[in-house]
């Protein structure tokens, strides 16, 4: 594991690694971490890291690779993806027009239909940000036709998240669940 670590002076001119060593004739497993100058020879490492162990007495320690652990970040993704997607606007047709819609529109729409008379002159804007006179009526059919896009686009989203989630339960390879990206 290389990474850039910071000096005082705010400039990346290290790198270290981070590795895992087991001390020899014993359980404990430690962590030690070597710096090298940004302009040493990468060669150079690899005989100062043997010498390193060498000189504890150690053997470097490489865990063994936890799949199951891996799987659930790969399903950690989808669920992140999946929740992404839903909270996208969308975009519906309805009586011949576009209809912006979505969680948010969701929640301006909803209170309009509670009240029991909408206000004199009142409109919707649609999706072309034109304003289309309501009646209770076509307020309601609106609400209606934006609840069945809702309802629609969830459930697109379920149907590819089960398949990514089904994928992964498929897949052995470490690296391949590491790089799994939900799209």
């Amino acid at each position: 594991h290389v990474a850039c670590h910071r000096n005082a002076h705010g400039r990346n001119d290290h790198l270290s690694t981070i590795m895992q060593i087991k001390i020899n004739d014993t359980d404990e497993i430690l962590p030690l971490e070597i710096f090298f100058a940004r302009h040493s020879n990468t060669a150079f490492a690899q005989p100062l890291t043997d010498n390193v162990l060498q000189a504890f007495g150690a053997q470097l320690y490489v865990p063994p690779v936890d799949i199951e652990a891996i799987r659930v970040e790969a399903r950690e993704r989808v669920n992140a993806w999946r929740d992404a997607q839903e909270r996208e606007g969308i975009v519906f047709e309805h009586a011949g027009r576009m209809w912006d819609g979505g969680l948010t529109v969701r929640a301006r729409l909803m209170p309009m239909l509670r009240l029991p008379q909408l206000p004199e002159g009142f409109f919707w804007t649609d999706a072309d940000d034109a304003d289309v006179p309501m009646t209770a009526e076509s307020l309601a059919a609106l609400a209606t036709a934006h609840e069945l896009a809702i309802v629609t686009r969830g459930f697109e989203i379920h149907t590819r998240q089960r398949l990514m989630k089904a994928e992964i339960e498929t897949m052995d390879d470490a690296e391949a669940l590491r790089a799994h990206r939900p799209t």
